[in-house]
């Protein structure tokens, strides 16, 4: 019966470590990929960004100092720019915002890193009160079998 509850006791060890190593990994993934968003966005994609604004700026002072004769008042050209203009900004607002969910899941990675570190640290604690607990009744069990034996 000893043999079988120290196999089921192993086994049930296995498991947590697999379980407690996925999660661990998992999370530190998951802090390592928004931490890449989050650092690739000032550096790659914010300065694309400006050099897009300042073309569109660019483009809408050619259109509007190039004409000779008054534009028209749907003139494709500025039109165009607007448009330009308007996509750039939505890009931004749609880039900051993805920023700021990668952010927001990083935070909440490291949050998960730090409440498994905290059960795994409250688990051993628990494990090992049981442990002296056992010792100690089993230390007492063998004292009243020699005093029954010797009785």
């Amino acid at each position: 019966m000893h043999r079988r509850v120290m196999a089921g006791v192993k086994a049930h060890r296995l498991k947590l470590r697999v379980l407690t190593t996925a999660a661990f990994m998992l999370g530190f993934l998951g802090m390592i990929a928004s931490l890449f968003v989050v650092w690739c966005y000032p550096i790659y994609i914010l300065p694309n960004q400006r050099e897009m604004e300042e073309d569109a700026a660019r483009l809408m002072k050619q259109f509007q100092t190039n004409a000779i004769a008054p534009a028209p008042p749907h003139d494709a050209g500025q039109q165009m720019g607007k448009l330009l203009g308007v996509q750039i900004k939505w890009a931004n607002v749609i880039t900051a915002g993805t920023v700021v969910v990668a952010a927001a899941v990083g935070l909440l990675g490291l949050g998960t890193l730090t409440l498994l570190t905290m059960v795994i640290l409250n688990r051993r604690v628990a494990l090992n009160q049981i442990s002296t607990s056992l010792t100690e009744i089993s230390s007492q069990l063998r004292e009243l079998e020699k005093v029954r034996g010797s009785s």
